[in-house]
């Protein structure tokens, strides 16, 4: 084409286009816009294609730099002239970009960024694993630990420790403090020397020669003020000095909660008990050699496992498992928790996506006749469909900043009503790794909501564009089609996220209606402990213990006061496990012994705690040292040992531990230990004053709030002995709460995040119906005006968009079907398939739709056909 034939072909162009703009001045006229208004409005609209039209020919002489340079100029300035746009687009986008944002600077800090370990990637856990009891992390025996040593060509170095708490009574008040004791080979498997002084010495991990302590770097600076003369003094633990020989690095041990960490000493001359293979009391960590993987290191130990089961009849149906360090620590079900999160808001960023492309649709519309000029003048298809998706990398752009500022609030206020016990949330920060995922998704959501209105746009044949005018394209065209799919599809993204909160809603309900066994009312647990260095011998801990209760029980408003080893729902304390025979049963392998939790309680721990007595009695001060040995039985072991038989007046023994026979006295009911998805274990309850143990949690069950009676308490404890430390204070509800913590917290961001979704999919029903409406204006004019009634119209209007949501909830629902599958080790007391919850997500959305629907459709009922004829 020379330059005369596009001179002219512009000048044609020109000619059409002032002919057009003038029947649309007289239109603005007849519509009862003021003659200079109209126009004035019809000279803008010719100025705006005239720059249209000098933009496109100046084109012609520049650089793809300078074309794209002036594109985002012009697109800015689009946005600019249309802020009611703008903001809607840029708010809807940065919604999701920041969700995202903020869930994954979650995930990145717990599964994916390295852990502040040398070469953390080889660090691992090797653990029990207990079929009996569905567990993989369980603790370990100390020949297993050899074991593990031997295998040189696997790890490079493999250490036994032990998590405890000291009672810290240097200062005011004396302190439990968590810590541990470990052998010699724990400050090998984590390579990092102490930060200032030293680490342990060979000669000092032996049973006499362990007076010696390394803290961690966040108690040398709470207590020490980050102080180097502390280093060669002494702290006191439970009243014996120790002397502070180093101080580690920070971050630089696991667990990251232990601050005073002992030699272990014991195994370094291991007595026979501690030989035991079914004496789990350890646990391990290791380092595997360079070049060994996890799955290696798993295949073997799998095999000696099995080799170990087969030579000691109490290895019976065990295994060892080898966890990743960062899998040990997070755990399975706080993994899929944060990558169901994750899946979520990406759910609610695609539905972002599909409501901005949506408006950009509509606007396109609009801006059709300008299209098609650009094309006409000369700008081909390549060109138009950059300048598009400059338009979207601009609204994308101004998303992301905004959603960055978003999400860092967002994570933020994650971290801050985090249930407690999450791992690792002080390494929750917005680092280049989420900064790059953000930017990426920008990227991604340009391409995903500016490629529908792009490729709508650039189809069109330029001629009918400009003839058309931008307003009356029906609605059944692509145009049409391609919004209803979007919707379709918004609709059934909205399904699953509902579904999916749902189910954890019913989760929810159903945790707090389990069945706990006991009363959680009014009860306050506080941690005591009685060192060796002033209670030696087991007389002067129980008779430690009964002070302790006896001085309790005088604090006004303290109506029952015991003491138990471990409390229920997990909540605290120590107990073991250990297998029982009866009187006439003879030792395996001749018959199978009976696994059960055993917990040491003082008289009145079933009053306290309202768990009611089926059969016999409870403990009373009779029952002592040197009186007949005598055990309490839940429900589910009676059963289980002796069926139907009356089981009081019967002996069992724990015939690996103190292989005692002990008379049962009493049965009670079934109480939950574990936690509140666990089932109920089998459980067998001995009196302390036959089973004394130094570390007990006392229980108060009061009659006002508990809380309030606890620095009496405390003075009641500190008058019998001023250096016993008191820790772990809790109220039973607390301990019951902090369970459903985790849940709750789930089901809270799911729902918000799926009430995000349906908001936005009301929003994108509604967009559609009166954008219908308004491009069938005249269409609705004339069916009234040949006599259809209001109701006619307005279920014409509002049948297309329930069909529409009929679709995309069929769809989502299918799709439902399949992604809460995954879902499945987050849920309790509810199928991933549940039919009530999807027949109410399904029935919600088509409610909402219903209502997002009926507002333009009566709007369109209520038109003046007059009116309606006259619009163009």
């Amino acid at each position: 084409m020379n330059f005369r034939n596009k001179r002219d072909r512009e000048a044609d162009l020109a000619r059409e286009i002032q002919n057009h703009l003038d029947l649309e001045a007289e239109e603005r006229q007849a519509s009862g816009v003021k003659p200079d208004k109209a126009r004035y409005q019809a000279a803008q609209a010719l100025g705006n294609q005239t720059r249209i039209r000098e933009d496109v020919r100046s084109v012609w002489g520049r650089t793809a730099l300078e074309a794209a340079w002036q594109d985002l100029k012009f697109a800015t300035r689009l946005l600019i002239n249309s802020p009611g746009f703008a903001a809607v687009a840029i708010l809807t986008l940065a919604l999701g970009i920041g969700a995202n944002t903020a869930i994954f600077t979650v995930v990145n800090a717990l599964l994916l960024k390295p852990l502040p370990f040398e070469q953390a990637d080889r660090l691992v856990v090797p653990a029990t694993v207990f079929q009996r009891l569905n567990s993989d992390r369980g603790s370990v025996s100390f020949p297993d630990i050899l074991d593990w040593k031997a295998q040189t060509e696997l790890f490079e170095a493999v250490s036994a420790f032990t998590p405890r708490s000291f009672d810290v009574t240097s200062g005011d008040e004396p302190e439990r403090i968590r810590g541990m004791s470990v052998d010699r080979e724990f400050f090998r498997v984590f390579t990092r020397p102490a930060a200032i002084g030293r680490v342990f010495e060979p000669a000092e991990d032996t049973p006499k020669t362990n007076g010696v302590v390394v803290l961690s770097h966040a108690l040398w600076m709470r207590r020490f003020g980050g102080d180097t003369t502390a280093l060669g003094g002494t702290i006191d633990l439970g009243g014996e000095p120790h002397k502070i020989v180093g101080v580690m690095p920070k971050n630089a041990i696991w667990p990251e909660e232990a601050h005073i960490i002992k030699p272990l000493g014991e195994t370094a001359v291991p007595s026979q008990d501690l030989l035991r293979r079914d004496n789990h009391i350890f646990r391990a960590v290791a380092r595997l050699k360079p070049g060994v993987s996890v799955e290696r290191a798993q295949a073997t130990l799998s095999a000696m496992a099995a080799r170990v089961a087969k030579e000691h009849t109490n290895r019976a149906q065990t295994s060892w498992k080898v966890h990743g360090l960062r899998d040990y620590i997070v755990g399975p079900a706080l993994s899929q928790t944060l990558w169901v999160l994750l899946g979520a808001v990406a759910l609610v960023l695609l539905i972002a996506c599909v409501n901005v492309a949506n408006l950009l649709l509509a606007r396109g519309a609009a801006r059709s006749r300008e299209v098609a000029i650009r094309n006409a003048l000369g700008a081909g298809r390549r060109r138009l469909s950059l300048q598009f998706l400059i338009e979207s990398g601009v609204l994308a752009t101004a998303g992301g900043v905004l959603g960055i500022a978003l999400g860092y609030a967002g994570a933020a206020a994650l971290v801050k009503f985090a249930p407690e016990g999450v791992p690792r949330l002080e390494f929750v920060a917005i680092d280049g790794r989420v900064l790059t995922f953000t930017v990426g998704l920008c990227f991604l959501t340009a391409m995903l909501f500016g490629l529908a209105p792009m490729l709508n746009a650039v189809r069109r044949a330029p001629a009918e564009s400009i003839r058309e005018g931008g307003r009356s394209a029906s609605e059944g065209g692509r145009s049409g089609r391609l919004r209803s799919i979007l919707v379709v599809s918004e609709l059934a993204l909205a399904v699953i996220l509902l579904a999916a909160a749902g189910l954890l809603v019913r989760t929810f309900n159903s945790l707090q209606k389990v069945d706990l066994g006991f009363s959680t009312a009014n009860t306050l647990t506080l941690q005591v402990g009685l060192p060796n260095s002033r209670y030696a011998r087991g007389e002067a801990v129980i008779q430690g213990f009964d002070s302790i209760l006896q001085r309790v029980k005088q604090v006004p408003g303290a109506e029952a006061v015991s003491a138990i080893a471990a409390l229920p729902v997990d909540g605290g304390g120590f107990y073991l496990g250990r297998v029982f025979l009866h009187s006439s049963q003879p030792e395996p392998p001749a018959s199978n012994d009976t696994p059960a939790l055993w917990n040491v309680i003082l008289p009145g721990t079933f009053d306290v705690m309202k768990v009611p007595l089926v059969a016999g009695r409870s403990f009373t001060d009779a029952d002592t040292a040197t009186s007949n040995p005598v055990i309490v039985v839940s429900q589910s072991m009676a059963a289980r040992v002796f069926g139907r038989e009356n089981p009081i007046g019967r002996r069992i023994r724990s015939w690996r531990d103190e292989n005692v026979y002990r008379e049962i006295v009493g049965v009670v009911r079934d109480v939950r230990f574990a936690g509140l998805t666990e089932e109920m274990n089998n459980t067998v309850y001995v009196p302390h004053s036959q089973s004394p143990f130094r570390g007990m949690m006392l229980l108060v069950r009061t009659r006002e709030h508990p809380r309030a009676l606890l620095r009496s308490i405390q003075s009641q404890i500190w008058s019998f002995d001023n250096r016993l430390a008191i820790s772990e204070v809790k109220t039973m509800e607390e301990i019951v709460d902090a369970e459903l913590a985790r849940p709750r917290f789930s089901m809270y961001l799911l729902g918000v995040f799926s009430a995000t979704a349906l908001l936005m999919a009301a929003i994108g029903i509604y967009g559609l119906i009166s954008y219908a409406v308004a491009q069938q204006t005249k269409e609705i004019g004339i069916r009234m005006a040949l006599g259809a009634l209001s109701s006619d119209i307005l279920k014409r209007v509002t049948g297309r968009a329930l069909a529409l949501a009929l679709v995309g909830i069929a769809i989502g629902v299918a799709g439902a079907l399949a992604v809460t599958r995954l879902m499945t080790t987050l849920l309790f007391g509810v199928s991933p398939t549940d039919t009530a919850t999807f027949a109410a997500a399904a029935g919600l959305l088509m409610g909402v739709a219903v209502i997002a629907a009926y507002i333009p459709a009566r709007r369109a009922s209520r038109l003046d056909p007059l009116i309606a004829l006259r619009y163009e």
